[in-house]
């Protein structure tokens, strides 16, 4: 079986982020679960099921935590996170978000949360 555990990245991510990001995940896995229960599902989504689920418990682990992980000094602003993603979660999330999947999901005030992200998760993808 081929590594690719050097290609992970770390991204970047804000607590609005993840959640609008989790929110559209858990939108998309209830699609596709109704898809599958219609017999209607494709092979490529099939695939992206165990990762789509792993993501999302990533996101709501994050989210479950302090942000940002460690106690800030007063009078400093908040900090970024950092997410690391296996290079198949980050080809994964980078093909939704080009597609427009995970946006189609939002309504167009939180929508615009992903677009930086969007932006990290396509350098990240081809960097």
């Amino acid at each position: 079986m081929l590594d690719l555990t050097h290609l992970s990245q770390q991204v970047p991510l804000w607590p609005g982020q993840a959640r609008v990001l989790r929110l559209a995940l858990e939108q998309h896995l209830a699609q596709l679960n109704g898809r599958s229960a219609q017999g209607q599902l494709t092979l490529l989504d099939a695939l992206a099921l165990k990762p789509l689920g792993r993501l999302h418990q990533q996101l709501t682990r994050l989210l479950c935590g302090p942000w940002p992980r460690h106690e800030r000094r007063p009078g400093r602003p908040p900090r970024q996170r950092q997410w690391r993603l296996s290079f198949e979660e980050l080809l994964l999330l980078n093909r939704l978000y080009c597609e427009g999947t995970l946006s189609r999901y939002l309504a167009a005030e939180p929508g615009a949360e992903l677009v930086p992200l969007g932006g990290e998760l396509h350098r990240a993808a081809h960097g």
